[in-house]
């Protein structure tokens, strides 16, 4: 029986792609919304990331403020601007693969809650 131990594991690792290589690709991410470049009230913030091992996380940064650590597609965040000063603001996402390698995205935006 214990002579049957590693080809198990050897087949269980199998399961989760090509254990030979090592991961030094950086995963694909881009920022889908908000498509445009004004944003007011609550807002979608929204990216795509691919990767050929897997995505363990997304990041999402509005300015320098950590928004949300997303393990789980869709991955997106609810983005309240309310309380924020109208003005340009820098969306910013990082996708970071299983390996450690990560990509980045980002996009400025204006902020427009003026009522008039």
């Amino acid at each position: 029986m214990l002579r049957l131990l590693p080809a198990v594991l050897l087949t269980f690792a199998g399961c989760f792609g090509n254990t030979d290589a090592a991961d030094t690709a950086a995963p694909i991410v881009v920022i889908i919304s908000p498509a445009g470049t004004r944003v007011t009230g609550t807002v979608t913030f929204s990216a795509g990331a691919v990767d050929d091992y897997g995505v363990e996380t997304v990041d999402f940064y509005a300015g320098n403020v950590h928004l949300l650590e997303d393990r789980l597609e869709p991955y997106e965040v609810l983005w309240g601007t309310l309380n924020l000063p109208d003005g340009d603001i820098q969306l910013r996402v990082i996708a970071k693969d299983f390996a450690g390698n990560t990509a980045q995205a980002a996009k400025t935006v204006t902020i427009d809650n003026d009522p008039n």
